[in-house]
């Protein structure tokens, strides 16, 4: 299973997230299929591959369809032909938990 998504922030009135997507955003028809109303707040990509970094919230009743979304999303990048999704978010998912660990201790 690839873990292509990280929790940012947890409360009882929403929860906050990263996760990896294409800058085509293949996860919106996830999102419909499992009925996850997500908001995006920002979303970081570059030039260098065809990946994006959303940060979203999502209504905490709506965690386990946001992950049963997550786990089918790298069967749906592979399908678009996207082969390195998985050594991608592998590699930029230690990074960003890293990152955020020190914003939490700066803060």
């Amino acid at each position: 299973m690839i873990r292509n998504w990280f929790s940012i922030e947890k409360s009882l009135a929403l929860r906050r997230y990263g996760f990896f997507d294409t800058k085509d955003h293949l996860a919106r028809d996830l999102f419909v299929k499992y009925g996850v109303t997500v908001h995006c707040e920002k979303q970081y990509g570059n030039r260098e591959n065809d990946y994006i970094l959303a940060v979203c919230r999502i209504m905490p009743w709506q965690h386990a369809a946001f992950l049963r979304a997550m786990a089918e999303l790298p069967e749906v990048i592979a399908a678009a032909g996207y082969e390195d999704y998985a050594i991608f978010c592998r590699e930029r998912l230690d990074w960003s938990e890293q990152w955020l660990a020190e914003k939490r201790k700066a803060a």
